[in-house]
């Protein structure tokens, strides 16, 4: 009943990580 609410943490997190990495590869 909650994959969605994981779904959604799991993609935001995934999200975050790529975004800060990309931030450290350009900074």
């Amino acid at each position: 009943m909650r994959f969605c609410y994981w779904l959604v943490l799991f993609f935001w997190g995934f999200k975050k990580a790529l975004f800060l990495s990309r931030s450290n590869k350009s900074y």
